[in-house]
């Protein structure tokens, strides 16, 4: 059993829960309440799982995600000499 979600930790489970994450991947889902709607509407398997218990390790896994992925395109947008402020001064 995963102490974390309460689910037991079968192979199905984890595959699941794998190919919730490369769904979330691979489709830029960046809120939690719009995959789950998703699966409401398209993945029965992965709405049980959710209602079941593992929504809050997928909803986890959303935020640090997306953070990661601002961060990856914030520190590609700028520049080592962009400095605004010396910009203004001259």
């Amino acid at each position: 059993m995963n102490l974390i979600t309460m689910v037991p930790a079968t192979a199905r489970f984890i595959a699941q829960m794998r190919g919730m994450r490369r769904h979330i991947v691979e489709n830029n889902v960046t809120e939690f309440a719009v995959f789950q709607n998703w699966c409401d509407e398209n993945n029965e398997r992965w709405a049980e799982a959710l209602d079941s218990g593992c929504a809050i390790a997928i909803e986890k896994f959303i935020a640090d995600w997306n953070g990661r992925a601002d961060a990856g395109r914030w520190k590609h947008a700028a520049q080592a000499d962009d400095n605004v402020w010396d910009n203004e001064l001259k």
